[in-house]
This record gives structure tokens, C-alpha cells and sequence, in this order.
């Protein structure tokens, strides 16, 4: 069984969009998200979906034993070719591309109801927590 989300990232409601972790196999996760329609507007924020990519590839590199803070540096590509409306659940998949050093570049993609609604490509850093008393 997969832990929860929040206990691998710090996100809490309402900034936390994942509910759950479905698979993992080592270099692909993926998780659930469930958009119900209090609060949202007629189509989930193409910027809800992103994020919710990035909290996906957070909680991925602490399923690898990453520590520190997780930073997202940069979305290179992203497309929409479809929208989500709520109330919805939408499914995150990411998957690891390349690490170097404490930059890790991944791709990820959203869907509900198995059409793609977002496909990008993200980098994030890790950076090490501060020492005690510095």
C-alpha cells in the first residue's frame, strides 16, 4: 500500500490537489485527484493541473528517499488539449527523465475519464535543508 500524499509532501488542503497514490514502479507514479465543484470554476485552471504534476514528481522523488525542499524551477513545454470540468477525478502521471546532480526533469500527464486534459515537461531542484543553527 502507497502512503498518502500528504505525508511525503507539506501540501495541505486546499493546496494539496492529490487525494491518493495509485502506482509506483520506481521511475513512474501516479495519483488521484478529486475536483468536486464547490470552489473551482467551470473547467479545472490549467495551472491546478501543472501543479498538480509538480506535487506528483515531489511526492515521487520522497517515494526515492529524496530529503530536502523541493523547488520547481520551470515548466519547458506544457499543452491542453482538453479540458476538466468538476466535479471530476483526475488521474497525475509522472515519470522521470533525467537526474543530474539535484535537477531532476520529468514528464508528466493528466486525464480524466482516460482523455488527456494536460501533458508537460517539468524541472524541479532539491535543495538541502538548512544546518542546525545556521
Amino acid at each position: 500500500m502507497l502512503p498518502s500524499p500528504d505525508s511525503l509532501i507539506p501540501h495541505r488542503r486546499p493546496q494539496l490537489l492529490l487525494d491518493r497514490l495509485v502506482a509506483f514502479d520506481g521511475g513512474t507514479l501516479t495519483a488521484e485527484g478529486d475536483f468536486d465543484a464547490s470552489g473551482w470554476p467551470a473547467t479545472v485552471p490549467r495551472m491546478q493541473l501543472v501543479e498538480g504534476l509538480a506535487q506528483a514528481m515531489a511526492c515521487l522523488g520522497s517515494l526515492h528517499g529524496e530529503t530536502g525542499a523541493a523547488v520547481l524551477l520551470g515548466v519547458p513545454a506544457a499543452e491542453f488539449p482538453a479540458a476538466a470540468s468538476p466535479p471530476c477525478t483526475l488521474t497525475f502521471t509522472v515519470e522521470v527523465v533525467e537526474r543530474r546532480l539535484k535537477i531532476t526533469e520529468a514528464r508528466g500527464e493528466v486525464h480524466h475519464r482516460g482523455a488527456l486534459v494536460c501533458r508537460a515537461r517539468l524541472t524541479a531542484a532539491l535543495f538541502d535543508p538548512p544546518a542546525e543553527g545556521a
